[in-house]
């Protein structure tokens, strides 16, 4: 449900150009990723109401939050198995790598931040500083949730893509501690309303529409099969396993 555009028609700034063909386009995956996650941002900011500012701001926050990736090794960052600790470890050195290279190119302070702060959480928990609520910076904390639902519903080369409603019930269970409430059920809403009358696979093989969101479990809505109704927020043994 996202329109596709261009890098630099989502983010209109000229300093787009020179950013994204330097660095962004050097990897693939990674470019892939960032546009994906600038373009949820740029629909992201009319759920919030933002203005036409911000709303450019945000999308060039989603562009450039990963650009500390491409300074990370190939052979770590293209692994197609399980990371060592080690490994790990120097995967989390990409928000500052990314951070230190945007203050570089003298960027909105914003969009140095969200490169930053994309791995941090609202309870601590996050990388690389642990910093807490309103410690983040609000574009980092939106930027944060978009990343998280592309790198979940997208394929990898270690996994397929998961199903949009597994992520948001992974969300409904821990979301409102490391994410912001404002924004994530924002976000969370307007994803399920946009699957309304979408066809659909659960867990037990069968096959049916959308027909019903439950808004107190988003992630549960009821779903006409051929000679049923079910609803998922009761029959809670069934998930959907795939948007068809």
């Amino acid at each position: 449900f996202f329109k596709q555009k261009t890098a630099y028609e989502i983010v209109d700034c000229d300093w787009s150009s020179d950013v994204c063909s330097s660095d962004l386009i050097a990897d693939d995956s990674t470019f892939n990723h960032s546009l994906n996650v600038a373009l949820i941002c740029n629909i992201f900011a009319d759920w919030l109401n933002l203005s036409e500012d911000d709303k450019k701001l945000i999308t060039a926050c989603g562009l450039f939050h990963d650009v500390g990736k491409l300074l990370i090794p190939d052979a770590i960052l293209k692994k197609p198995g399980r990371l060592t600790k080690d490994e790990f470890d120097i995967i989390k050195t990409h928000p500052v790598k990314g951070y230190q290279l945007l203050q570089k190119n003298k960027l909105d302070p914003h969009i140095q931040y969200a490169a930053l702060m994309h791995h941090e959480k609202c309870d601590g928990s996050g990388y690389p500083i642990g910093l807490k609520g309103n410690q983040i910076d609000w574009c980092a904390q939106i930027v944060t949730i978009a990343d998280i639902y592309e790198a979940m519903t997208a394929k990898r080369v270690y996994r397929g893509p998961i199903s949009p409603f597994k992520v948001i019930n992974m969300f409904e269970e821990d979301g409102l501690k490391k994410y912001n409430p404002k924004y994530l059920l924002t976000f969370l809403e307007h994803v399920v309303n946009s699957y309304m009358n979408c066809k659909v696979r659960l867990s037990n093989g069968e096959e049916g529409d959308i027909v019903f969101i439950n808004k107190v479990r988003l992630s549960k809505p009821m779903v006409k099969t051929k000679n049923n109704f079910i609803d998922l927020s009761k029959q809670t043994d069934i998930n959907i396993d795939s948007i068809l």
